[in-house]
């Protein structure tokens, strides 16, 4: 009927309305809206409508590639280690080369005292797969890897891993060390080349037990690495002036994976283990995190990079918290879709448990100043837990980039015991400053985390959890949890409003077919069958042409293809 035409005297004039023309007008004869996408969204989708008026497909996990039950763990790597148990767990992904690494070591003291590495490839389905395990750092009964740091990122400069190691000395203080190693991955046959490891720090105790010590200076073209040093001299005495907290800047040369220290430069005298970097890309300034002195405080340093000659200007300390007398465990990470740090801290002890700050696990973000060197924490404090963390080395947090949870930030956390690993992924509010919940915070395993620890993993789509095995302390674990949307987000089932017959492209406007329209785009349906919306944000064949309060009647099927949109006749 699109090409016939309706005649129209208009006076003297007659003209002719191709009936195209009020179909279109019309919206098709039945009920439509237009509305945004958040997301693309496919011809045939069924969608929700969010609490911002937006239009999302309806999904059973927003994680993207997430396949059986989400909170089973899966094998990744059995066996690895000569010794009792593994530890320090650390992984980055690398964009250019499309596969990520990780890196752990033998905490056991026993041969063979080695720091490994394995490539990690994510596959579209949700599992991992890891390359065969090579040694990155060769220990001996001398000089070993130990608890003291572990930890690794991605160079998007030099194309190259960068892996950080803090080693003890069996006999002398004056032996320990610190040494860094780079790390090339070959995709022809998913090996690690290895660079020669160098000196960062020698005759010194270097503390970085918080995995979130390197980061990327992106705009300078150099890693930023930050940790605790103890130095001794020839005798095994402390060399007292030394002894704070440095960052040191790194630059890799590509062409035969060695690396330079630019400046090691002392940011503050505290002398604990307790401290964390991000790089915030938006003001280009490096935040640090660590616990004072006096008190055990937490505070945070602004520090602005010179290239001209490699120098720092660090500002005057700024109080986060001033009730974290026994220490805080913490991480930041730079959110660049919201442009701010976001910060998870927690008391060091249950000592800390005073009225203004309760002995809980915390999310907040920060604003850092373009000009200066000062931030401001945000007086918007999210509880993650209501207990402290006691294994701060398993905090972690990513933001994911691109799929359904695209500018997300995933926090990672433990209960007391560490056995039990947490996750929760944040959206960023402008006004205030505030965070809402893109998912509800996720219980993978009551027994599922061993000693050694875990970290997040992503390729900036979806995410994993790689975890040291509990059943056993030489295998590696995983798990790409199935991830449900909040109940206020338009991916929930509840809030299923239409269907969209037409493609929709991300942030574009587009017409959505609801109650009274013919829903086009599906496939199997049984002819002159009642379809719900069951959990799963699918149809499903109803056996009466009302439902129970609990479901949503979509429609009946015309076709094996189509659906005539009813909507509700609950019972």
């Amino acid at each position: 009927a699109d090409s016939d035409a309706f005649i129209v005297i208009d006076g003297t004039t007659t003209k002719q309305i191709p009936a195209s023309d009020i179909s279109t007008y019309a919206g098709g004869g039945g009920g439509t809206f237009d509305a945004t996408a958040d997301g693309a969204i496919s011809a045939g989708d069924l969608v929700g409508l969010s609490t911002d008026g937006k239009v999302v497909t309806l999904s059973a996990s927003i994680n993207d590639a997430t396949t059986g039950s989400g909170t089973s763990q899966t094998e990744l790597l059995a066996n690895q280690g000569g010794g009792s148990s593994l530890s320090w767990v650390a992984a980055d992904w690398s964009p250019d080369d499309t596969r990520g690494l990780l890196v752990w070591g033998d905490s056991s003291n026993t041969s063979p005292y080695d720091v490994y590495g394995a490539v990690l490839t994510k596959n579209a389905n949700g599992t991992i797969s890891a390359g065969t395990p090579s040694v990155i750092y060769d220990g001996d009964s001398t000089l070993y890897p130990n608890t003291q740091g572990l930890t690794v990122v991605y160079d998007t400069t030099a194309d190259r891993f960068f892996v950080a190691i803090a080693l003890r000395h069996s006999s002398a203080n004056s032996g320990r060390k610190a040494m860094g190693v780079v790390c090339d991955i070959d995709t022809s046959d998913d090996s690690i080349d290895t660079g020669t490891a160098g000196n960062i720090r020698t005759s010194a105790d270097c503390y970085f037990h918080n995995r979130k010590t390197l980061d990327m200076m992106t705009s300078q073209g150099h890693i930023v690495f930050n940790y605790t040093m103890t130095a001794y001299d020839g005798s095994n005495s402390v060399i007292s002036a030394t002894r704070g907290i440095y960052v040191d800047v790194i630059t890799i040369d590509n062409s035969d994976n060695s690396f330079d220290i630019e400046t090691q430069t002392k940011f503050d005298a505290a002398t604990g283990a307790e401290q964390s970097i991000a790089w915030d890309e938006n003001v280009d300034r490096l935040v640090l995190v660590y616990t004072r002195n006096t008190g055990g405080d937490l505070a945070a340093k602004v520090g602005e990079f010179d290239s001209s000659d490699n120098s720092w200007t660090v500002g005057s300390e700024i109080a986060l918290n001033t009730d974290y007398n026994g220490g805080s465990k913490h991480i930041v990470e730079y959110w660049s879709s919201a442009q701010q740090v976001a910060l998870i801290h927690s008391p060091n002890n249950n000592s800390s448990d005073t009225s203004s700050t309760p002995n809980h696990t915390f999310f907040q973000l920060m604003t850092v100043a373009s000009s200066g060197q000062t931030l401001t924490l945000s007086s918007n404090r999210t509880t993650l837990r209501t207990e402290y963390q006691s294994a701060y080395f398993w905090l972690d947090m990513k933001e994911i980039t691109t799929g359904k949870l695209a500018n997300t930030m995933v926090a990672m956390w433990h209960d007391h015991s560490g056995q039990t690993v947490f996750a929760k992924g944040f959206t960023y509010v402008s006004s205030g400053v505030t965070v809402s919940d893109t998912f509800d915070e996720k219980d993978y395993g009551n027994t599922s985390v061993g000693s050694g620890g875990s970290c997040l993993f992503t390729n900036g789509t979806g995410f994993s959890i790689i975890t040291v095995a509990n059943d056993d302390p030489n295998d590696i674990d995983y798990v790409t949890p199935s991830i449900a949307p909040v109940t206020t987000s338009g991916a929930h089932y509840s809030r299923w409003i239409g269907i969209a017959n037409d493609a929709i492209s991300d942030g574009a406007s587009g017409t959505i077919t609801t109650v009274g329209g013919v829903g086009t785009g599906q496939s199997s349906l049984t002819v002159g069958t009642m379809y719900r919306m069951n959990s799963s944000g699918e149809l499903e064949a109803s056996g009466n042409f009302y439902t129970d309060a609990s479901y949503t009647n979509v429609g009946i099927a015309l076709t094996a293809s189509t659906i005539y949109i009813t909507g509700g006749l609950s019972n």
